[in-house]
């Protein structure tokens, strides 16, 4: 315990990359009629900790639904205004930032997002894709602010394979996925160092630790 503690003594600093809910709710419960109850404490929570090094941020994709009432073909005049847009004999996921892949009507698109659209944007800091998707396609026709709690988004990690992507899109009755180049970890550090959030959904981190259940036996009847 004494050479853990001296190894953790030395942790410049630290982020919390995963578990943020796990977090929430131990703070939650701290601050709460429970805490005392039955010798119960809740003022600790376990946490693993990775080295930049053994950590991976892979993509976190999107599939949604938009309006009944609107064509593939609007939706791509609509885009060609914020991107450059090129129809892909394959699927395949972005390969850099700013760029990212549409996938609907059964047809693949690579889509880059015109630089008169990021700059403006980079005044204010790091620019993600996922905040440029969110202001020019979710806001306007899937519902504006909230993206995370929306039954017509479905959000998809990036272990996912294309197939499956196309897939759960072609269930769809309008169906559209979108595949987002993933947040560097240069990027997650300047925001949280801003003491700011990334947007809902942005991330997918490997390695993920298995989830458990823990209970307790109740006594009585």
């Amino acid at each position: 315990i004494h050479r853990m503690k001296d190894i953790l003594g030395q942790v410049d600093r630290s982020y919390i990359a995963d578990g943020h809910h796990r977090c929430s709710t131990v703070a939650v419960l701290n601050n709460s009629k429970y805490t005392g109850v039955a010798g119960e404490d809740f003022s600790r929570v376990l946490t693993a900790y990775f080295p930049y090094s053994e950590l991976e941020i892979s993509d976190y994709n999107r599939a949604c639904e938009l309006p009944d009432d609107m064509k593939m073909s609007e939706l791509i005049a609509h885009l060609s205004q914020f991107c450059k847009i090129r129809a892909l004999s394959a699927p395949r996921k972005p390969l850099r930032k700013y760029e990212w892949t549409l996938y609907g009507d059964k047809v693949w698109f690579r889509m880059r997002w015109k630089k008169k659209y990021i700059q403006p944007m980079e005044g204010t800091g790091v620019v993600l894709d996922s905040d440029l998707l969110n202001k020019h396609l979710f806001d306007p026709f899937i519902d504006p602010g909230n993206m995370k709690n929306n039954a017509r988004m479905t959000f998809l990690n990036g272990d996912m394979a294309l197939a499956d992507i196309e897939r759960v899109v072609n269930k769809m009755k309008n169906g559209l996925g979108i595949c987002i180049f993933p947040v560097r970890i240069e990027e997650m550090i300047a925001i949280a160092d801003q003491d700011k959030t990334l947007p809902p959904k942005s991330t997918w981190f490997k390695p993920r630790l298995k989830s458990g259940i823990i209970n307790m036996e109740l006594s009585g009847s």
